[in-house]
């Protein structure tokens, strides 16, 4: 079934309009036929009249992605619908309504009584190259049943973009080419109703590990909801000095792992960056490899790796796939190696893959990242605010600063035998295939 314009404007005009909790509330929804109505012609439409259905939905908030996911029929125009309308790309495996005007938010979980879990990466959440990190948020973290549930019951979201991700392309000369993102990293905030920082949530996580740490954050940000800005500030200080301080307490010796660092007076590599999260550096390795990686940082990284595998062993429970993200990343796998002409692992050596690096990636955010994080809160040297904190979050954790716009690719020490205006010159004159 298509829908007209003339029927779209039909089916608006008719709506009796009805405050959403999901939404501002000064912002009223469209009633629950009349979202019916937009999700069909966003669903089975084209044209304006199916983009003007989908803008409709975005601002009706949580309760338009709902409808459009109970809409019919479900084809590639439904499932393009429904990543516009939620703001997120592979949003039909989660059902997750993103906003992306923090005020929005707010007002949101204001009205709900809710904190506002808050991704800043680099990139955009509805594109599918957005940063690795959180390419892997989608399919292992959110399309998570449980994850998901409690995303959409407990939390408002939101996402923000720091900077465009980084894209690279090699170019194999007869007319193939291998594309992918590299040195981007991403961070979850968890902030009260007012937009305060409450804690953060650095890098990937498995899931159930996602589930324990984001339940902490939120107990947080709801006992620290109301409290003037003096108040928020000590209560965020005493929690984060208390949960530092209690590391270790269950008897369990917690390996650190070491952060990798450049030379003084030296910008931190791709590489070194890469290797702060292992999940997303097996995805960029052999990118990176060609572009950054120098003897020094090889061999540091073979050092680490006795400590990364003792300390994964720790979490290597919380970081179980269930069947629905199992199922989107052997799709994807398996897609992808057809697509690429190459023979893809069976679908038990994906998956053991995915959560061995999953495991290396929770036990080093949970024993370095965040706890440097929590020293910045336990000290009072974080700002209020997410936005603001970021600048020393990729700067010091993530080692990609502001500071540096090549972000770690370009080594001026490393002599590579070519012109870059010449080389510039060439690719400009080089016909395509």
């Amino acid at each position: 079934m298509s829908v007209t314009p003339g029927a779209l404007a039909a089916v608006i005009a008719a709506a009796v309009m009805v405050p959403s909790a999901g939404s501002a509330p000064d912002r009223p929804t469209p009633s629950a036929s009349a979202l019916a109505g937009l999700a069909q012609a966003a669903a089975s439409g084209q044209g304006a009249a199916a983009d003007h259905a989908v803008a409709q939905l975005r601002e009706a908030g949580p309760a338009g992605l709902a409808a459009l996911l109970a809409a019919e029929p479900r084809g590639p125009r439904w499932s393009a619908a429904v990543d516009a309308v939620a703001a997120q790309k592979d949003a039909a495996a989660t059902g997750l309504y993103w906003y992306t005007d923090l005020e929005r938010a707010k007002a949101a979980a204001r009205a709900g009584g809710r904190p506002i879990l808050s991704l800043h990466l680099l990139g955009r959440l509805d594109r599918e190259a957005s940063c690795a990190n959180s390419r892997f948020f989608r399919t292992v973290l959110y399309a998570n049943e449980d994850v998901g549930r409690a995303l959409r019951e407990r939390f408002v979201l939101h996402w923000e973009s720091v900077r465009p991700v980084p894209r690279v392309t090699i170019d194999l000369g007869d007319g193939r080419r291998l594309a992918g993102t590299v040195a981007g990293n991403s961070i979850h905030y968890v902030l009260d109703s007012e937009g305060r920082v409450v804690d953060g949530l650095p890098g990937l996580y498995g899931p159930q590990a996602f589930l324990r740490v984001l339940g902490e954050a939120e107990h947080t940000a709801r006992a620290a909801s109301g409290l003037d800005g003096p108040g928020f500030s000590l209560y965020r200080a005493a929690h984060h000095r208390l949960a530092l301080a209690a590391m270790g307490a269950d008897g369990i010796e917690v390996p650190r792992l070491a952060l990798p660092v450049s030379a003084p007076g030296r910008r931190p590599s791709a590489d070194q960056a890469g290797r702060l999260a292992r999940t997303k550096a097996l995805a960029e390795v052999p990118l990176l490899r060609g572009l950054s990686r120098s003897p020094a940082d090889a061999a540091a990284l073979g050092e680490a790796a006795g400590a990364e595998r003792a300390a994964a062993a720790r979490f290597a429970a919380e970081c179980r796939l269930d069947a629905r993200s199992r199922a989107i990343v052997v799709a994807k796998q398996r897609s992808w190696a057809r697509a690429a002409g190459v023979a893809a692992p069976d679908e038990a050596a994906i998956v053991a893959g995915v959560e061995r690096s999953l495991a290396a990636d929770t036990a080093r955010n949970e024993t370095v990242l965040r706890p440097r994080l929590r020293a910045w809160f336990a000290r009072g040297e974080a700002p209020a605010t997410a936005s603001a904190l970021d600048d020393r979050v990729y700067a010091e954790l993530f080692l990609t600063p502001a500071s540096d716009p090549w972000l770690g690719l370009v080594d001026p020490t490393a002599f590579a035998a070519l012109d870059p205006l010449a080389v510039q010159q060439q690719q400009l004159a080089a016909p395509r295939p």
